[in-house]
């Protein structure tokens, strides 16, 4: 099923973003591909460099390294996987990094938009990985009247 970007407008601002969305969205990915949310936050999308993924997510599916981020149109960016933990901190934060800024300009992306990545396997015959882990990214709009135009 094809998901147009312009199909999800939020005009409950008292019901949480992506409580309005996790229907549908479990509904469209019937594969079991392994899946997170994040709701678009500022400092993901106005100059920020990186964004934060679940930890529960992070720590079971993915490793260091370098991801694509594929959308709908088909159109992709490379991005890096990071962990960190700082000084004081007493547990590790997980991070797209490298590149992320690219994919969020390039997909205009603003506050409270929520994007959902879905993780996909590229495995050949023995098992092994051929590709770059890809993630498909669709993009949900959280804005009234706006419309997605690459």
């Amino acid at each position: 099923m094809k998901v147009h970007y312009d199909q999800y407008q939020f005009k409950e601002k008292n019901k949480s973003i992506a409580d309005a969305i996790k229907s549908r969205d479990r509904q469209e990915r019937q594969d079991g591909n392994p899946n997170f949310e994040v709701v678009m936050r500022d400092s993901y999308i106005n100059g920020g460099r990186c964004m934060a993924i679940p930890s529960n997510f992070a720590r079971k599916y993915m490793k260091e390294g370098g991801y694509l981020l594929r959308v709908e149109d088909g159109r992709a960016w490379k991005v890096m996987f990071k962990t960190w933990s700082g000084d004081g901190v007493p547990y590790k934060k997980y991070k797209l990094q490298k590149g992320w800024a690219k994919f969020s300009q390039g997909n205009k992306l603003q506050k409270d938009d929520v994007c959902v990545f879905e993780l996909l396997y590229n495995n050949n015959s023995n098992g092994s990985s051929t590709t770059i882990p890809t993630f498909n990214v669709l993009i949900h709009r959280n804005h009234i009247g706006s419309s997605y135009s690459p």
